[in-house]
């Protein structure tokens, strides 16, 4: 009986859809015991603060029970110990995302001062502490970091220095260490301008930058990483067609499949996510019937990604 090379099979499988794919993985009893199960935690279910994807993984975070790491796809879900930073009055910021460095998957948390960064280290099932942010990312410009080129990234300012001088910043989660990317060279002869929300949009960093005192919101994409003159005004929103949405929270998530459209999403708040027509200058809300009043909008494309430690 002849044997189906290894190359072939693994041809045939890659262009299967991720749940038929489910069908032939076999997992131990072992393997699901420990803080492994198939179904979130009834408090993840019922609200959640904060969730990231990457991979097709999810981090949720709650708080109350935590954070759990979630796959859709296959149904597996993992619970790191539950952390407590700060107290009541201290603001959290969390990230997550893949260590390229060492195969696997690590999530922040931080005091927005920048104090106390530990990382959690999936393969390791355990929390770590790290060297303190160098920046601090201020009460009205929290966000979900946003995972790119291996770094997870946020908007703050430089530790002992004025408010408007903001910054973007990346925590590379492979070295564990902090580094500042450069902002768009227009923005340079700027003084009083903020950057507003860090984001990832058709793959790459993007983010929204308001100047005061002027009558327009700009969207910038760094085409290249890390690269200053890969920058790219994509569009701007001029205040008045802001159509009162809190520009402080809102996030750029995906372009449409012609390009012409780029989806909104308002961080949470009482409003739906909606597509901007970058031509016409309009906005189209996405209805979902049935959705909650307060949601995220995030992109999730599914996968085979485990988060089994």
């Amino acid at each position: 009986m002849s044997v189906v090379p290894t190359d072939v099979i693994t041809g045939i499988l890659s262009r299967l859809p991720v749940k038929n794919l489910v069908r032939f993985k076999c997992v131990s009893k072992p393997q699901l015991g420990g803080a492994t199960s198939v179904a979130l935690n009834y408090k993840f279910r019922s609200f959640f603060q904060n969730f990231w994807s990457c991979n097709g993984l999810l981090a949720i975070s709650h708080d109350e029970a935590g954070i759990a790491l979630w796959s859709p796809s296959t149904k597996e879900c993992h619970y790191p110990p539950k952390l407590t930073i700060g107290d009541m009055y201290d603001e959290i910021i969390l990230g997550f995302g893949y260590d390229v460095i060492n195969n696997d998957y690590k999530v922040v948390q931080m005091l927005s001062s920048g104090k106390l960064v530990m990382i959690y280290i999936l393969k390791a099932k355990s929390w770590k502490r790290i060297k303190d942010c160098p920046y601090e990312i201020t009460f009205h410009v929290l966000q979900d970091g946003a995972y790119a080129n291996g770094s997870v990234h946020w908007v703050g300012i430089e530790n002992d220095k004025d408010d408007d001088a903001r910054v973007i910043f990346g925590l590379d989660i492979g070295i564990e260490e902090f580094h500042q990317l450069p902002g768009p060279e227009s923005d340079i002869s700027y003084k009083n301008f903020g950057y507003r929300s860090v984001g990832i949009l058709g793959g790459s960093l993007c983010v929204f930058r308001d100047i005061y005192h002027q009558d327009n919101i700009v969207l910038w994409v760094m085409k290249e990483y890390g690269v200053r003159e890969s920058w790219t005004e994509d569009f701007y929103v001029s205040r008045d067609e802001c159509w009162q949405w809190c520009m402080y929270y809102t996030r750029a998530i995906s372009y449409s499949r012609r390009g012409d459209r780029v989806l909104l999403d308002d961080g949470g708040r009482p409003r739906q996510p909606a597509w901007l027509n970058l031509d016409k200058r309009t906005r189209e809300v996405v209805d979902i019937p049935g959705a909650p009043k307060h949601f995220n909008a995030i992109i999730f494309v599914e996968s085979l990604a485990s988060v089994l430690p």
